[in-house]
Parts: structure tokens; C-alpha cells; sequence
């Protein structure tokens, strides 16, 4: 076959599969609000994503990474299709996202009626009941639309990707930018977990301002203080423990590591940074205190939430026996990349051990990098952060006695794994200090 005649079978089919696509979404668009309304927002979101993700991506990227992450986006919304196909065929229905819809319609009546007040009375807007909330501004919106829930959710948890990705690029110089796009725009756990009506979308995006904000924070760039606090307020009305970690993190990553521009900074701006990140350590303390039910100081209380929350997790086909979190490397392996094949009981148990062990023989692979990456974290304040989050991370979910749930909520710690695994040890043992060349003249209107 000749290459016109390639060319004509490919636009054929291109053509053939256009019109296909074209009468499914016409026949989808005559059903139910519900459907029609989602399938619609499918399309606007997906189409208004690609050309934004193009034109912010382009002004700071070269061409391969801007392809990587529109590619990315394209994923993303196959990912949103395949977790929505997942929860109402495969789980008939049966999930957190579709509770987070019916109740989120329900605030949706209540808000476009002008009912402003809360609609549990007595319990606080945070976790469970800000999802719904959020849901529900959505719906009063958009009406309410499971699918298109998903949609908006699955784009906010992008943009956090991207976020950290961002943070990485401007922070960290000679980072291998390409297996890292491809690792964190398109592993699994990253495409299809965080991409429903549910709290891992709103994590990821706090995350990602957390992490941008930490960046700007440590080149001194304006909007650093700005990112971390919204960063810090939306993963506190999600999951207060995960801003305690978070704010950990960032608060060793400052006692740890060198500014990156050591010479101009005075000692007084490194006592603020600290003393601020301290001051926002106690608050997310008590807050996770607070979302806990427990004392922050009490060993004892502490203990006991780590107890039961093993016993809530220790249900279902996915569940297993945990291991002491003093044994650390244990612990790391079980957080961050079970279940293993042979403990894999359903698909998408032996997707979830496919995707570990390729990132467990990475990390083998690579065992020098992060060796090197270890005795380099006073030259790199968000690598730093990134392995002290890693390392309250793997602590505090040691207490999941359920595979399908750390699949879920690991996605919060895989973007600094990644970090990790694509710092090239040559440039780190030259003990590089000095961000990027772009660092410096981020466009104010641009993450």
C-alpha cells in the first residue's frame, strides 16, 4: 500500500469514527438532564481543557512536554470516562461519587432557593460534608449531573498535577522532565483515581498549590505565601491529617535544606519562613485533632484513631494484614507499591499490582539516584519536602488494612515518589543549587 493510499484509509476511518462518536453523543443528548448535561460539559471541559492546557504549557515548555501534557489531559478524560463506566456498570452504582451527587443536588435546591444555611446543622464543614457542598455549587451551576460532576472534578484534579509539575520544573534544575510528564500524567493510579466526584480530586489540587506555593516560597517568588495557604485551607476542609503531613513536610524541608540563593537571603527571612511554618504546623495539628476526635499531644488517643481506623479498613476482598510502621522499609513497600501479583484478587486489583511493581523495579533500578538524592537534600529544599512527606506519609497510612483503599488514596503521595525516582544523580552530586533559568520570570498570570 502506498502512502497515499495510508493516508486516504486513515482519514476514513478518522472520518468513520467521527460520525460514530457524532450520532452516540446526538442520541445521548435526547436522554435524561442528568446525561445530557453531563455529556455536554464532556465536551466543553474536554474541548476549553485542551486549548488552555496548549497555551499555558507552551509558554514555559518545549514541545515534547508540551505534547506530554496535553496528551495528559486527553487521558485524563479517558481516565474520567473509565472511572464513571467502573462505578455505575461494574459497581452498579454503588460508590462514594453518586451519595456526593444525590446530596449535592440536594444543596443545589437549597442554595438556588436562597437557603444559605448549612444543610447538616450541627456538624462541621469539613471532609464528607464539603465534598457534598462543593458538589452541590457545582450543581447550582451546571444542574445536576453525575457525569458532569465527574468532568469538573477530574479537571480540577489536573490542574493540580500540573501544579506539581510546574514546581518541579521551576525548583529543581536538571530534572529528567520527560519521564517524569509521562510518569505523572499517565500512570494509572494518577488518570483514573483522582478523576470522580470525590475527595482525591480536591487533594491533588491542593497539593499542587501546596507545592507550587512551596517552590515560589523557597526562590522567594511572589504568590508562595498566597498558593500555601489555599493549598493549606483546601486539604484541611478535605483531610486535615494530610495538611498536618504536608506542613510537616515543608517545615523540616526549611530547618533541612540551603535557600537556593543562599547569598542574598538574610537569616531573619529563613527565622520568618520557619516561624511561619510553624505557626501553620500548630493549626493543622489541631486541626487534624479536631477532624481525628482526638488530642494532637495524646499518645494514647493517637494510637487509639490509628487502631480504629485499621479496624474500619480491615473489610472487604482487598483487605490485609498491615505491618508495624517501626519497621519502615516494610511499611514503605506495603504503602506505595502493593499488592503484588499474587495477592491480587480482581482486575483492578492486578492493574493496581502491574502499576507497582513497575514502580517498585524503577525504584530498584534507580537505587543509586535515590541514594545520591538522600545525601542531597540540604542543596534542594522541595526535594527535601518530598522525602519527609514521603516518609510521614508511609507512617501515617500504615493504620490501611484495605488494598483498594491505599490504591486510592496513595495518588496523594505518588507525584513525589515520582520526584525521586527522576532526579538525575550526576546533577545532584554536583550539589546544584541554582533553579532554572525560567524560575525567576514566571508571567504573573501563569502557575
Amino acid at each position: 500500500m502506498g502512502e497515499g493510499a495510508r493516508r486516504t484509509a486513515t482519514w476514513c476511518a478518522l472520518s468513520a469514527f467521527g460520525i460514530c462518536w457524532a450520532l452516540v453523543v446526538a442520541v445521548l443528548l435526547q436522554t435524561s438532564y442528568d446525561t445530557a448535561m453531563g455529556v455536554a460539559l464532556f465536551h466543553l471541559v474536554g474541548g476549553v481543557g485542551a486549548v488552555v492546557t496548549w497555551s499555558v504549557a507552551r509558554r514555559t515548555e518545549t514541545p515534547t512536554i508540551v505534547r506530554i501534557i496535553v496528551a495528559g489531559w486527553f487521558a485524563k478524560l479517558i481516565g474520567t470516562l473509565a472511572r464513571f463506566y467502573v462505578l455505575q456498570v461494574v459497581y452498579d452504582g454503588t460508590g462514594d461519587a453518586n451519595r456526593y451527587s444525590r446530596v449535592g443536588a440536594q444543596v443545589a435546591t437549597m442554595l438556588r432557593t436562597g437557603e444559605l444555611t448549612w444543610h447538616r446543622p450541627g456538624s462541621a464543614v469539613v471532609g464528607t460534608h464539603f465534598v457534598e457542598y462543593v458538589t452541590g455549587s457545582i450543581f447550582t451551576v451546571t444542574g445536576p449531573t453525575t457525569l458532569g460532576g465527574f468532568v469538573v472534578f477530574s479537571a480540577a484534579s489536573f490542574v493540580g498535577i500540573y501544579l506539581v509539575f510546574r514546581a518541579v520544573r521551576v525548583l529543581i534544575p536538571g530534572v529528567d522532565e520527560r519521564r517524569y510528564a509521562l510518569l505523572l500524567f499517565f500512570l494509572p493510579s494518577m488518570v483514573f483515581w483522582p478523576s470522580s466526584i470525590g475527595k482525591e480530586a480536591l487533594m491533588i489540587l491542593a497539593i499542587g498549590l501546596f507545592a507550587l506555593g512551596a517552590a515560589r516560597l523557597f526562590l522567594h517568588v511572589r504568590g508562595g505565601v498566597v498558593l500555601l495557604a489555599a493549598g493549606c485551607l483546601l486539604s484541611a476542609a478535605i483531610r486535615p491529617h494530610i495538611t498536618l503531613i504536608l506542613v510537616a513536610a515543608l517545615l523540616l524541608a526549611t530547618v533541612i535544606a540551603s535557600p537556593t540563593t543562599p547569598a542574598t537571603e538574610l537569616p531573619i527571612g529563613k527565622l520568618f519562613r520557619v516561624g511561619l511554618a510553624a505557626a501553620v504546623l500548630v493549626w493543622a495539628a489541631a486541626s487534624a485533632g479536631s477532624f481525628l476526635e482526638v488530642e494532637p499531644l495524646d499518645r494514647g488517643a493517637v494510637s487509639a484513631a490509628l487502631e480504629s481506623t485499621a479496624d474500619r479498613t480491615d473489610t472487604g476482598g482487598s483487605a490485609f494484614t498491615n505491618v508495624n510502621p517501626v519497621l519502615f522499609p516494610v511499611a514503605a513497600v506495603t504503602v506505595l507499591f502493593r499488592p503484588f501479583p499474587f495477592e491480587a484478587g480482581n482486575v483492578p486489583g492486578l492493574i493496581a499490582s502491574a502499576e507497582g511493581m513497575l514502580l517498585l523495579t524503577i525504584t530498584f533500578r534507580h537505587r543509586r539516584t535515590i541514594l545520591v538524592a538522600l545525601k542531597s537534600l540540604r542543596t534542594s529544599p522541595l526535594l527535601a519536602m518530598s522525602f519527609c512527606y514521603i516518609v510521614l506519609f508511609v507512617y501515617a497510612y500504615t493504620g490501611f488494612n484495605n488494598f483498594g483503599l491505599l490504591s486510592r488514596q496513595r495518588c496523594q503521595v505518588y507525584p513525589f515518589v515520582l520526584l525521586v525516582l527522576c532526579c538525575p544523580p550526576r546533577l545532584l552530586a554536583r550539589g546544584e543549587r541554582q533553579p532554572r533559568p525560567d524560575a525567576h520570570a514566571i508571567p504573573a498570570g501563569s502557575p
